[in-house]
């Protein structure tokens, strides 16, 4: 899992981009985004090679891509006449902390949120199973996303305690109360 703690800022980049190859295809939906002296991106485990529609904005979007602790990507738009995509990525700066997997649990505060919103299920696994669906990221890895608040922060300190070689530098604000967002792997099986 990826934590990023007491994020400072997020910015949001928007471009549009081709395939390099005309027989690859972009799909609306989550990706992950390489950057380098050419990109790539990486959508249901293939490859595609890009090019920047405008390639005189390659070394702001660089610019802006690289300095980032990290981002999340996703096509919003294919134009299937010229195969031009846009791609929106979400770009996150604040330090990052590592973690293991997370466990979540759900009540029946939980179930009869999901039954206000819409959702139609029988036994929780079935409600673990359509959420899993809904929420997942999946790149190469699956992910989802968790926002934690300021009640967290009693886990982490016995996490620092358990496993000292991964607590963060000890750098603790009690007077401040951010949010924090994470990337968190799904548990396969």
């Amino acid at each position: 899992m990826i934590s990023f703690d007491n994020i400072i800022s997020s910015d949001t980049v928007l471009f549009e981009i081709v395939p390099e190859l005309s027989d690859q295809q972009i799909e609306i939906g989550q990706v992950e985004l390489i950057i380098g002296d050419n990109y790539q991106i990486i959508q249901n485990k293939n490859i595609v090679d890009i090019k920047l529609k405008n390639e005189a904005q390659k070394y702001e979007i660089d610019n802006r891509l690289m300095t980032s602790k990290g981002r999340l990507s996703n096509i919003g738009h294919v134009n299937n006449n010229n195969g031009v995509a846009t791609i929106s990525v979400k770009t996150f700066y604040g330090s990052i902390l590592e973690m293991d997997e997370v466990e979540i649990g759900i009540d029946e505060k939980i179930e009869k949120s999901a039954r206000n919103q819409g959702f139609d299920f029988s036994r929780t696994d079935e409600l673990c199973n359509k959420l899993a669906d809904l929420v997942n990221i999946n790149n190469l890895d699956n992910y989802f996303i968790l926002t934690i608040g300021y009640a967290s922060n009693k886990d982490f300190e016995l996490i620092d305690e358990e496993y000292p070689e991964i607590a963060n530098n000890e750098e603790e604000n009690d007077n401040e109360q951010e949010d924090s967002f994470e990337m968190v792997p799904e548990k396969s099986g």
